[in-house]
């Protein structure tokens, strides 16, 4: 969400300065939810810096996924950019470590606050990540796609803030370490140029491709779907917990908070929380599921 923030450290206490309508969701759902905190909710908001790292549904459109992906299947570390903007990236393992750290913290410490997600030092230009995967891909060489220009979106971000106050917070990766693993398994399940550059890998070819077969139209998105399987709010709130699609779901919980906030309460009575417990269940079963909704 800090978007075009220029070449300037920013922090949680910097202006977020979206320019897509991506970002502007997360950023308008931060406002909505912060406004709701009290004695009875308390949302953490979690800012991860760009993710990257294996899983069985990787994404490969987030930068050292991309490249190191088009490394293996082409030789060519290909950037689209010139290179020259900023980017925090952090592993997928670590963000779940977040998580798992800002659940476990004590209310006081987390209440209505908001962490940058990461390693301070791991801020790199895309062209420095595009160097560590020549030097992890054998055979490969950084070349620039034709017409690659300044990207608008740069960012160096500050993520002393969660490591001082989540000390259980303890990142494991780095770039290289990322590079290397991702180069393995690659390597190990022999992956494709076909498969890495198809819908099934790739947010926004994905959603182009169920465009094409009719299943959701510019205008709209998979919501309506989902919204009339669900036998109200704890029925949405399992429809969004297993849909392999969560990101059009987005936009809908961002403007249906309190239905989701009931929703969540029925589902922390389902999971065993006791009463006492439940108030502090529901505002981060939902904190979670918003956030994985918007990535």
């Amino acid at each position: 969400m800090y978007g075009a923030a220029g070449q300037e450290w920013i922090d949680e206490q910097s202006e977020p300065n979206p320019i897509t309508p991506y970002g502007l969701s997360k950023w308008n759902a931060e406002i909505e939810l912060s406004q709701l905190a009290g004695d009875q909710f308390s949302p953490v908001f979690l800012r991860s810096a760009t993710a990257y790292g294996f899983s069985p549904r990787i994404r490969f459109d987030l930068v050292l996924n991309n490249l190191t992906a088009h490394a293996f299947t082409s030789g060519k570390v290909l950037l689209k950019s010139d290179g020259m903007s900023w980017r925090p990236i952090v592993h997928i393992e670590d963000i779940g470590r977040a998580f798992v750290a800002a659940i476990g913290a004590p209310v006081e410490t987390v209440h209505n606050e908001t962490f940058n997600v990461g390693i301070t030092t791991e801020n790199y230009r895309i062209r420095e990540i595009a160097q560590i995967v020549e030097e992890t891909v054998p055979g490969s060489r950084v070349e620039f796609a034709a017409g690659a220009g300044a990207d608008k979106r740069t960012y160096r971000v500050d993520c002393s803030k969660i490591s001082r106050l989540l000390p259980k917070f303890r990142p494991q990766w780095t770039a290289p370490r990322g590079a290397r693993d991702l180069y393995s398994r690659c390597s190990e399940y022999g992956l494709l140029l076909e498969d890495f550059e198809g819908a099934r890998y790739q947010r926004l070819a994905y959603l182009q491709s169920l465009m094409a077969r009719g299943a959701i139209s510019q205008n709209e998105t998979a919501v309506s779907t989902h919204v009339e399987r669900s036998k109200g709010p704890a029925g949405l709130l399992r429809e969004i917990a297993h849909s392999a699609e969560r990101s059009p779901l987005f936009w809908w919980m961002v403007e249906h908070h309190d239905a989701l906030a009931q929703a969540a309460e029925v589902w922390c009575t389902a999971l065993g929380y006791t009463e006492s417990r439940q108030s502090l269940g529901n505002c981060r079963v939902l904190s979670a599921v918003v956030a994985g909704a918007a990535t």
